[in-house]
């Protein structure tokens, strides 16, 4: 049945970098932690020993969820505000916990028309296209929602309600580019996962990036310093201060 639903698309940053060193290494490195790691977010409870398969993460009633190869699809199974909230909230941690690895996210969040058949693996719709554009036009590792996403979000008016919600009001960076993308003033918050401080490093090996690195790739080093702006810009747990710059954070 087509009908409409929010809807994440997530992609993991740099993967084409990430495949062209040793793919053993990889599946049974970076790749068994993010599988772990999504298992956590979408199912919650304490993060899995072992790497869940697909049908394990999707036996859950929360949100329906699909991987291929660099990209997830994250979706509402209904049209209700619960099932809407249960998609930024897994975003927001699948951002959270991914951010000290090198399997970082970018993802567009939308909501409009989508169809789903999970068992044949068919999921089409203008709120993937969106969604996917959205993801695609951002210069940082981060979630942002599209203006129809926003506006499926009811008023938040209370103290508090940015914690159940997992968004907040943060201009998210935009790569310049020819093709328009409906961007809101809306960001999934994932500095709210529960920390007491957190430092956004280069590399395992190294906190800053060399010059060379800041050459190399002017993109990559871009996005970096995006997220750790949006972080010292947004963090409550991390800068106090930041509590002033939003009414309705969590108090």
């Amino acid at each position: 049945m087509i009908e409409k639903r929010l809807v994440a698309v997530c992609d993991i940053l740099g993967f084409e970098k990430l495949i062209e060193k040793d793919l053993r290494k990889l599946i049974d490195g970076e790749l068994s932690l993010f599988q772990r790691l999504v298992g956590f977010s979408v199912n919650h409870g304490a993060v899995p020993e072992l790497p869940p398969k697909l049908k394990e993460i999707r036996d859950q009633g929360r949100v329906g969820f699909t991987w291929f190869s660099d990209t997830l699809l994250i979706y509402a199974k209904d049209d209700e505000d619960l099932s809407c909230r249960n998609v930024l909230e897994t975003v927001g941690w699948l951002l959270f916990t991914t951010m000290p690895t090198r399997t970082r996210l970018r993802c567009g969040v939308a909501y409009g028309e989508f169809f789903a058949e999970p068992e044949n693996q068919l999921f089409v719709g203008p709120a993937i296209v969106e969604a996917y554009n959205l993801e695609q036009a951002q210069q940082w590792a981060g979630a942002a929602l599209t203006d129809s996403a926003a506006k499926r979000l009811p008023e938040r008016e209370m103290t508090g309600e940015r914690f159940q919600w997992w968004v907040c009001k943060y201009p998210a960076p935009l790569k310049k580019q020819k093709k328009d993308v409906h961007c809101s003033e809306l960001v999934v918050d994932w500095t709210q996962g529960i920390h007491k401080s957190f430092n956004l490093r280069w590399s395992h090996s190294h906190e800053e990036p060399t010059e060379a690195e800041k050459c190399e790739d002017e993109s990559i080093y871009q996005k970096w310093i995006n997220t750790r702006i949006f972080h010292e810009e947004v963090c409550i747990a991390c800068n106090s201060i930041n509590k002033i710059r939003d009414p309705l954070k969590v108090l």
